[in-house]
């Protein structure tokens, strides 16, 4: 009887130690390519109106067709590139970094990581609405959260503006018209005479090794 006693005692031990061991070096099950943090249908009771099945949506990119078509109201003069930079430098740089590559202070650590938004990869859908989608209600089960109840509507459109940049990066520089010596990889204002830096196209050859 005592020996039964010990070994229910011990087994229950040795499992609690394993839950303990597996949260800590684990984090919550997820796979870098499962767009389904949860993984199971939890996921889809959090996120109604999706207008796919659960498997669907486990198998990594995928589109959200309620949000798909919505068009962004706001235009990407350079005055609104900047202020959604100053909002994403604000609120998100510390998870996805300078250049949206998820490699911020913070994001590294996270479980799953913070996105990279600088791959042209989007998990949840490419479309302006789409991604206005994510920043506004957030992903569940991860720490992206939703910021429809801290941003303005507009703001979020800016942001999503500006999040289009890094995928840019190569393609693209921003150039002050007054100092064109003055370049920066993402939008900006010149440090001389405070100007917004207007979009340029890199040509073939062309130098690029500048920073923001």
């Amino acid at each position: 009887m005592i020996k039964q006693i010990f070994l229910r005692f011990g087994s229950i031990i040795f499992a609690g130690f394993v839950i303990i061991v597996g949260v800590q070096n684990f984090g919550p099950l997820y796979s870098a390519d499962n767009s389904c943090e949860t993984g199971d249908a939890k996921c889809m009771e959090k996120m109604p109106g999706m207008g796919m099945e659960h498997s669907e949506h486990m198998k990594g990119m995928h589109q959200h067709k309620e949000s798909q078509d919505i068009r962004n109201p706001v235009k990407k003069t350079p005055k609104n590139l900047v202020e959604g930079g100053e909002l994403y430098e604000k609120n998100c740089v510390r998870c996805h970094g300078k250049e949206g590559k998820g490699d911020g202070t913070v994001g590294k650590a996270l479980r799953p990581p913070a996105s990279n938004l600088a791959d042209n990869k989007w998990k949840h859908g490419s479309t302006d609405g789409e991604i206005f989608n994510v920043i506004s209600e957030g992903v569940t089960e991860t720490a992206m959260s939703g910021w429809k109840s801290i941003l303005s509507e507009e703001d979020r459109w800016k942001m999503v503006n500006y999040l289009r940049c890094f995928a840019e990066m190569k393609k693209s520089t921003y150039q002050c018209p007054m100092h064109p010596n003055v370049k920066s990889n993402l939008p900006g204002k010149c440090p001389k005479c405070g100007m917004y830096l207007e979009k340029k196209r890199v040509k073939k050859g062309e130098d690029k090794e500048h920073k923001h």
